[in-house]
């Protein structure tokens, strides 16, 4: 679990509200990072509903900016696998 994640997990349990969106783009980042693509989407999710659900927009666009490179690097990944297994049929 990313250290990212033990900070959240507590935070949250305390009900408290402020700066919900930037520590879970902080986790997101974290899962982008280490690879793993669909947890980091999950939890881009959960930021984005907190931010329509509480309106605080302050880190929205990172929370965007998140998303694409994760999207991104999902459609590298399978081009790559594609290309793997074209070359391997050659």
């Amino acid at each position: 679990m990313p250290r990212c994640a033990r900070v959240w997990l507590p935070y949250r349990a305390t009900g408290a509200g402020h700066g919900q969106s930037a520590i879970l783009a902080g986790l997101a980042e974290a899962h982008r990072r280490a690879g793993q693509r669909a947890e980091g989407l999950n939890v881009l999710v959960e930021a984005l509903a907190v931010v329509h659900e509480t309106e605080e927009r302050f880190c929205e666009a990172e929370l965007y900016l998140l998303k694409g490179k994760l999207l991104l690097n999902a459609e590298r990944g399978t081009l790559n696998d594609k290309l793997k297994t074209s070359s391997v049929h050659r």
